[in-house]
């Protein structure tokens, strides 16, 4: 195993970030996976990955991360996505080769097989200090349940500025 805490601090005090995650911390939803390991297996799941999702963290554990692309939660590797768009796998699974700091925005799958719009963002990060990258942290964003909140909030707002 490893240090949840450290993993996150390499994300958080990583040189020369391309994104700005914002406040990072173990109440994110956030996979990592061992990018030593072939197919890239999921090791580590956030509480709040198994709260999006609906899948326990013993139930992806060394999984690839694929499944959340198909509302039943089998994608074989390589497969044209029937579900998803393609052109934003293909930009992903991309910059995760050259192993670069990336965010798209994708609908995928919870497990009930109801969809929800992910922002999806993978940090490279290397854990045993040799600077080769060993694992990939993926933070998911719903980005309607942010939304929904954000509305909610304005709405109390507005509410509070409109009462006489």
């Amino acid at each position: 195993g490893f240090d949840m805490l450290s993993i996150l601090t390499l994300v958080v005090n990583r040189p020369n970030p391309i994104i700005n995650l914002g406040p990072v911390d173990m109440a994110s939803s956030f996979i990592v996976v061992d990018a030593r390991v072939d197919d890239m297996p999921i090791v580590y799941a956030s509480q709040t990955f198994e709260s999006l999702t609906g899948y326990s963290g013993a139930e992806v554990m060394g999984k690839n991360c694929r499944f959340l692309q198909a509302p039943h939660g089998i994608v074989s590797k390589g497969a044209r996505r029937e579900f998803v768009d393609n052109n934003i796998v293909f930009e992903l699974k991309r910059s995760i080769d050259k192993c670069q700091e990336c965010q798209y925005i994708n609908i995928n799958y919870k497990k009930g097989g109801e969809p929800f719009v992910n922002l999806i963002t993978v940090v490279p990060v290397s854990a045993d200090g040799s600077g080769l990258v060993t694992h990939f942290v993926g933070f998911q964003v719903d980005l309607l349940q942010q939304s929904q909140a954000i509305l909610r909030r304005l709405e109390g707002m507005a509410l509070t500025l409109t009462r006489p």
